[in-house]
């Protein structure tokens, strides 16, 4: 049983269709009076590819076109769902024989199939939480001294009796240097800000030899459910297609040192933010993703 968080159907169905040279399609028409679906429809159906069992199976039709009585919304989804993570499975046993399980022996358009601890890491999460001073200023809450020493500081200086003065003085040299902290939380968010940029509405799953790009449109669950999979003990099982090698990383966009090379811009930022975490090195295999999950 799979617990998929990841899947792009229509780069399933590509690659299906143009394997079996034709793919079951669901179409649906919704009624503009109800809340229900009262037709699906399959075209162009292979019989090889095992859609149009499922499709009749599900819905009590046949491999040209079936009529279900008031399917609802929910049956539709219910349907779309089965019918995705079928073709998923589907499509891994097709390529059983062409996909590498060993990524260092993986060349550029290789089918692979990964299974190891990944770091999830969401950019954005990052930058809206370091977009203001929160965090510096929930450190001081949290911090008994912190606490008491605003609150004696306020206190007039005329009204302070000279036990206060002392205490003001005692607590002001415990309290921690937050400098530091507060200069690293800028950094984090410039770089929150340029990976944005360079790689819009992406997640990244990142091992020591592989990050893979995910669109966010294709997760099934949400930043917050990802989040807390970020440290989890079971490994994540990665199956998807090697985009390209990293190459020695960009460190300029003047490679003659005069012109700008602006082929290189987004690359550039990329290496920038990925290669100052020690994310990304030469050698890693970027992956686009087919699916991602747990089994």
């Amino acid at each position: 049983m799979k617990d998929i968080i990841y899947v792009n159907q229509t780069l399933i169905n590509s690659i299906l269709a143009q394997k079996d040279e034709g793919l079951a399609i669901g179409s649906k028409y919704s009624d503009q009076n109800s809340e229900s679906v009262t037709k699906v429809e399959t075209e162009g159906v292979n019989t090889n590819a095992g859609f149009s069992s499922i499709i009749k199976a599900t819905v009590e039709g046949n491999s040209e076109s079936s009529t279900s009585n008031q399917l609802t919304k929910s049956a539709s989804k219910y349907l779309d769902t089965v019918l995705d993570d079928y073709s998923l499975n589907l499509l891994i046993e097709k390529l059983n024989l062409e996909t590498k399980t060993n990524i260092s022996q993986t060349v550029e358009g290789d089918f692979v199939s990964i299974t190891d601890n990944f770091s999830v890491i969401d950019m954005s999460i990052l930058k809206n939480m370091t977009d203001d001073n929160s965090i510096i200023e929930l450190t001081k809450l949290s911090d008994d001294n912190y606490v008491e020493y605003e609150k004696l500081n306020k206190i007039p200086k005329k009204s302070r009796t000279a036990e206060i003065t002392t205490r003001i003085n005692t607590l002001k040299k415990s309290l921690p240097d937050l400098s530091e902290l507060d200069r690293i939380f800028k950094m984090v968010n410039l770089y929150a800000k340029f990976y944005n940029g360079a790689l819009p509405n992406t997640t990244l799953f990142s091992s020591n030899d592989s990050i893979v790009l995910a669109n966010i449109e294709n997760l099934r669950i949400t930043p917050a459910e990802l989040t807390a999979i970020s440290k989890a003990q079971r490994k994540l099982n990665v199956f998807g297609i090697v985009s390209s090698i990293k190459g020695d990383l960009e460190t300029s966009v003047t490679p003659d040192g005069e012109n700008i090379d602006f082929s290189v811009m987004s690359t550039f930022f990329m290496d920038v933010v990925l290669g100052s975490f020690n994310i990304l090195k030469k050698g890693d295999r970027i992956i686009k993703p087919i699916a991602v999950f747990y089994e």
